[in-house]
């Protein structure tokens, strides 16, 4: 950058991204933070592998993903219990965002699979929301743990997928 000063910032944004960053099962976890915010957040590991992707480490920010989507486990793929769709949502925006970075459709072919789990968890747990019709979440999504889980099991509708087809 033209400017030393916002390019020591980069450098030291780039830099602190690396050091929380370990490897895991042979895998690079990038990690939100060093401390007390240590282990994978799925919507900061999401711009964080962004992130990586944009300063031309796709393959490593690639190899990142599986920390924030496990294989599909009864159509969910979130590592965080209880995160109903928070988790499912940016998956799905991880999967779609990286494969937009990259331009390598041949590799969103072979995640496919795992963008059509995501999708159908998504309709079964908009069809759980509907047992009750009198609820406040009633076809949008049953209450889960908004933000990582911070306030417990509420309703909360900041990710709901009102606008998506049943």
């Amino acid at each position: 950058m033209p400017d030393p000063a916002l390019q020591g910032l980069l450098d030291s944004c780039i830099r602190n991204i690396y050091q929380a960053r370990e490897i895991k099962d042979g895998l690079p976890i990038f990690q939100v933070g060093p401390t007390c915010y240590r282990g994978l957040w799925v919507v900061d590991g999401a711009f964080i592998l962004e992130a990586m992707t944009y300063l031309g480490r796709g393959q490593e920010a690639r190899a990142g993903i599986p920390a924030s989507a496990d294989p599909p486990e009864a159509g969910r793929v979130v590592r965080h219990p209880g995160q109903l769709l928070e988790g499912e949502r940016i998956v799905l925006y991880i999967l779609t965002r990286h494969a937009l970075l990259t331009g390598d459709t041949a590799w969103l072919k072979a995640t496919w699979p795992t963008v059509k789990q995501v999708v159908g968890a998504i309709k079964r747990l908009r069809q759980e929301s509907r047992k009750n019709p009198a609820a406040l979440e009633a076809g949008l999504i049953p209450p889960g743990f908004p933000d990582g889980g911070i306030d417990g099991v509420i309703p909360e509708y900041t990710t709901s997928t009102g606008a998506w087809p049943a």
